[in-house]
């Protein structure tokens, strides 16, 4: 995480951070090429919908209850044989697609990861529930 404070990033007009914030961001890229840039606010969701949300760990199945929703959820779960995953919450079933690789793991996608599985999804409000086969 990163935090830039408006007064160092604007210096009197000249704008001297911000010219250094653009290099850190250029270097990063050069280095990484999975990075997630996210907005505080971005950031505070999803960790409060990790903290908040209830998971159920049942025989073919991960049951959630969220209290409000958080877009791009990723979770790691024991589950070394994923076929295929399925998100369903209320009348909406999605199959998820399997990713490539893990830098192209994104919403609706899922990857198995030796003895565990990776999915990202949209989490919503209220109850839903990921299927494996």
């Amino acid at each position: 995480m990163m935090v830039c404070h408006w007064t160092g990033i604007h210096w009197n007009g000249e704008e001297k951070g911000f010219k250094v914030f653009q290099e850190v961001v250029r270097r990063l890229h050069a280095r990484f090429d999975n990075l997630i840039w996210m907005k505080l606010s971005e950031l505070s969701r999803y960790w409060a919908a990790r903290e908040l949300t209830t998971i159920e760990l049942r025989p073919g199945r991960i049951n959630f209850e969220a209290p409000f929703s958080c877009p791009a959820l990723t979770v790691r779960f024991p589950n070394p044989e994923t076929k295929a995953l399925t998100w369903k919450t209320g009348t909406q079933q999605i199959a998820l697609k399997r990713a490539p690789s893990i830098r192209h793991l994104q919403p609706g996608t899922y990857l198995p990861d030796g003895k565990n599985s990776l999915a990202c999804f949209d989490l919503v409000k209220g109850p839903q529930a990921l299927h494996s086969t």
